[in-house]
């Protein structure tokens, strides 16, 4: 039995799971398939309670990896306020996080006659066996 999602779809969901923590919540909190949030509250028989919306952003928030802490995200309720129709994000990275400080390696080898760029060559080559 085939997937429910259509080919166009499957396509988009396995290049988003490829895709790095901060691109993957981007693109999925505005993206223009019919499976993302944003896209959703403008179509009909799609998920607008802002409950379930909360539901939703929080498990995109656990798979990518921490980035979702750079995120300030709101969603705009209706006059009654039990459906959402707009959503609102923007990037606020936080101070010492993985976006303002990507990180720092030390390495260590007992190769004294390698350089800075051979020792890094090593290093990467070995990590992607």
């Amino acid at each position: 039995m085939g997937s429910p999602l259509a080919p166009s779809a499957r396509r988009v969901s396995r290049v988003a799971s490829r895709l790095p923590g901060t691109t993957r919540l981007r693109f999925a909190l505005h993206g223009g398939q019919r499976e993302k949030i944003a896209a959703g509250l403008s179509k009909p028989r799609t998920t607008k309670r802002i409950d379930k919306l909360w539901e939703r952003i929080g498990r995109l928030k656990e798979t990518s990896r921490g980035v979702g802490q750079h995120y300030e995200i709101e969603l705009i309720p209706d006059a009654k306020g039990e459906k959402a129709v707009e959503l609102r994000y923007r990037r606020k990275p936080v101070n010492g996080g993985s976006m303002s400080h990507p990180g720092v390696y030390c390495l260590r080898s007992s190769e004294t006659d390698w350089d800075e760029e051979t020792l890094w060559r090593t290093y990467i080559t070995l990590t992607d066996l």
